[in-house]
């Protein structure tokens, strides 16, 4: 029988990027029967990771942090570790980051006769390295010269980044939906000016509230008989820290 893998990712430390390589690794140990990622994702850390969570069947975890520089999502991402430990839900624990504070955690479910496989970049942390049973090195491709050229290195002051959208699409659809489905493009633009009253889509780069929206890989927009649609894509589960 194949090994049941847990893969836990830290989502601010390791970039999205390498998601394909992550997975390729994590395939030679098993078979994954638990995907999560773990980030503020509503605060623009590690968000890109959430244009992967179809593409790699990933659960993303929304772990606020109470205090400015303080990163909760390897908090709950150890204590889910420890959880999983004690259903005995997995054979082997993939551990993607670099960061030394994973370290004990390692240790831990090593001493507890479980398979530990290390994923994080070229600068992870030695001790962490050394404490996993085996650990991979990934990298995100290299981009070529036309993509440098075409990405603007300065963003205009007046557009704000697409992650500060995000909390105030939640808050106004929270306001029109408590349940998270979905709402009229025209309704939600309505209820976030209820939420920002001085909320405007040029703002974030365009004078279009739909083409805005588009740019969030969190949120999903279907079109039905002439009108369009617009929810919190599922998978993305809230949590407080």
């Amino acid at each position: 029988m194949q090994a049941r893998v847990a893969v836990l990712i830290d989502a601010e430390n390791l970039s999205a990027a390498c998601a394909k390589q992550v997975f390729d690794a994590v395939s030679a140990h098993g078979a994954t029967t638990i995907r999560r990622a773990y980030g503020d994702f509503a605060g623009g850390c590690g968000i890109r990771w959430l244009g992967m969570v179809p593409l790699h069947a990933i659960d993303a975890v929304q772990v606020c942090s109470p205090t400015k520089g303080k990163n909760s999502g390897d908090m709950r991402m150890t204590i889910d570790a420890v959880e999983l430990l004690i259903a005995d839900r997995a054979d082997t624990f993939c551990l993607v980051s670099g960061d030394a504070d994973f370290t004990p955690l390692a240790v831990h479910l090593r001493g507890a006769g479980k398979r530990v496989i290390g994923i994080g970049g070229e600068r992870a942390s030695v001790s962490f390295r050394q404490s996993c049973t085996a650990f991979h090195v990934v990298s995100a491709p290299n981009k070529t010269p036309s993509q440098a050229v075409a990405k603007s290195p300065v963003r205009p002051a007046s557009v704000h980044a697409g992650s500060d959208l995000l909390p105030l699409v939640q808050a106004a659809i929270g306001k029109l939906n408590g349940n998270g489905g979905w709402i009229t493009l025209g309704r939600l633009g309505a209820a976030l000016r209820v939420v920002d009253p001085g909320f405007q889509p040029k703002r974030y780069g365009s004078v279009s509230l739909k083409k805005v929206l588009l740019k969030e890989p969190a949120l999903e927009i279907e079109t039905r008989e002439g009108s369009d649609f617009v929810r919190v894509r599922r998978g993305i589960a809230l949590v407080s820290g």
